[in-house]
């Protein structure tokens, strides 16, 4: 086996704990804009946002994941590519 076929065949998997690490990075982030949001937002709200973090969070993390348990460079890069498609909406 040749470096650069191991390299490919490991390569979903790094995507994958790349994609997990921006995602964690996303989850904080909003974390920390509803703590600071606290005092003027009411906790409903603020309840709702965080439902939907995770959710949206939820799919690309899970499309990630699909590409790491088949191997599958397409679902794991998928993943990081619909992560980095919704960083507008985690980060900016």
């Amino acid at each position: 086996m040749t470096k650069g076929s191991r390299m490919l065949r490991t390569l979903p998997t790094r995507l994958w704990w790349v994609t997990l690490f921006f995602a964690v990075l996303a989850f904080f982030t909003q974390m920390a804009i509803a703590v600071a949001r606290s005092g003027v937002v009411a906790w409903e709200l603020l309840l709702a946002e965080f439902t939907f973090t995770i959710v949206l969070l939820a799919l690309p993390v899970g499309v990630a994941w699909k590409g790491k348990q088949e191997n599958s460079l397409w679902y794991a890069g998928g993943g990081l590519f619909l992560l980095a498609v919704m960083a507008r909406i985690f980060f900016f």
